[in-house]
């Protein structure tokens, strides 16, 4: 450790290595933390499950599904502006955490936002979140209270009253979100003990001081999900994410989600005779995709060198995407009442497909909808991972020592 902190000073001196340098410190950073994690005992600690992707790849929807049984607890970020970091963790009573912006954070967006000519990702979404605050109609001597002291908590009586509290700090139209950089849900669920799951805005967030706050918790994860929209499966973006965050990450175990499946069967299935037909293309198309995209990054860790064995081992399983739609999921579980816009919206283009391509003239199937949605993978790796707990934290301590 010593050593390494030397040659980092030491290395700082010279500007070509500007950005491995600050990766290395940022490993070294996350390798202190778990030292510090892992000081006791290994049974006291949870284990932390990371929902990783680009904003807007249902990350929010997929957890809801997942752990809430379609409830909106996490609202949907319609935009990047309104992403936040949520981290869930059971209570003995339902209770919302807020931590805002600091007034140095605030002030730099501020300063962001006036750069009325910088067309850039991160100085719209700044002029996004001051025309939010100006709707919001906060004086600017609360404004200043509520970044001054950044981190408020509020309890809830019960699970709609949590869900009420969220869309006001989190929601699209909520009073307080433009200020809001993270929140932290308690909730008494037998279910969430012993276990910390966070919904991450994505790594490619335009707002940095949110990206950072991913950064570091991403680095104490130890389980990750990665989300990639299947119509844009694997993108670029997506590619840019695996590399940026993987060299100095902690996690040990990742599961590709290949999710919004119902959006590439909308692509695909104009041009194929039936559902399994359409199924059976894009499994074989992104599947193939995925083992030519995740072998390339492998191997450039194979080349690295030994201690990188194991990532690029971890890497190699992620070549077997689980491919799922949340939507399809809700059609065959929860009645229409139930349902978002987007996804009455989604349930008539394919049955609309399904009558014009595929001689449906009634629509899918449950079956068949069960079969778009494919969520018996999706538990059976998250409770797999749940199951997991003692190894993979005992090994984290390990290798932490």
């Amino acid at each position: 450790m010593t050593t390494l902190s030397s040659l980092l000073t030491e290395w700082e001196s010279n500007s070509s290595f500007d950005k491995t340098i600050s990766r290395l410190r940022e490993h070294l950073e996350g390798f202190r933390k778990k030292q510090v994690r892992f000081a006791s005992d290994p049974a006291l600690l949870n284990l932390r499950i990371g929902i990783m992707g680009q904003v807007k790849a249902g990350k929010s929807t997929f957890l809801n599904a997942l752990l809430f049984d379609g409830q909106p607890v996490l609202p949907q970020a319609a935009t990047p502006k309104t992403a936040n970091l949520t981290r869930i963790t059971w209570g003995e009573r339902h209770a919302l955490q807020v931590e805002f912006y600091s007034l140095d954070e605030w002030q730099d967006l501020c300063r962001l936002a006036s750069h009325q000519n910088d067309d850039s990702d991160a100085a719209k979404v700044a002029r996004e979140l001051q025309a939010l605050l100006r709707e919001a109609r906060l004086s600017e001597a609360e404004v200043q209270r509520l970044l001054a002291q950044p981190v408020q908590t509020h309890e809830a009586d019960d699970l709609p009253a949590l869900i009420a509290l969220m869309n006001e700090y989190v929601g699209n139209d909520g009073r307080y979100t433009p200020l809001v950089k993270m929140t932290h849900l308690f909730m008494p669920l037998p279910e969430l003990k012993g276990f910390d799951v966070v919904d991450t805005p994505g790594m490619n967030d335009p707002v940095a001081s949110r990206t950072q706050k991913t950064r570091e918790y991403m680095q104490e994860c130890d389980v990750v999900f990665f989300l990639s929209r299947a119509s844009q499966f694997l993108d670029q973006s997506d590619m840019d994410l695996l590399t940026q965050q993987l060299p100095f990450s902690g996690v040990r175990r990742m599961a590709l989600v290949g999710g919004q499946l119902d959006g590439a069967v909308l692509d695909d299935g104009y041009h194929q005779p039936s559902l399994a037909a359409t199924l059976e293309n894009l499994r074989r198309r992104l599947g193939e995709r995925a083992r030519t995209e995740i072998e390339k990054f492998a191997r450039r860790n194979d080349d690295m060198g030994e201690e990188y064995a194991a990532r690029a081992a971890m890497l190699r399983k992620l070549a077997a995407p689980i491919l799922a739609s949340t939507f399809a999921h809700g059609f065959a579980a929860w009645p229409p009442e139930r349902w978002s816009e987007a996804m009455r919206h989604t349930h008539g283009q394919i049955t609309d497909l399904a009558a014009s391509e595929w001689g449906q003239p009634q629509g899918l199937t449950k079956e068949q909808w069960l079969e778009i949605a494919n969520f018996a993978p999706l538990r059976q790796a998250y409770d797999e991972e749940r199951a997991l707990k003692a190894e993979t934290l005992q090994r984290q301590k390990d290798e932490s020592a």
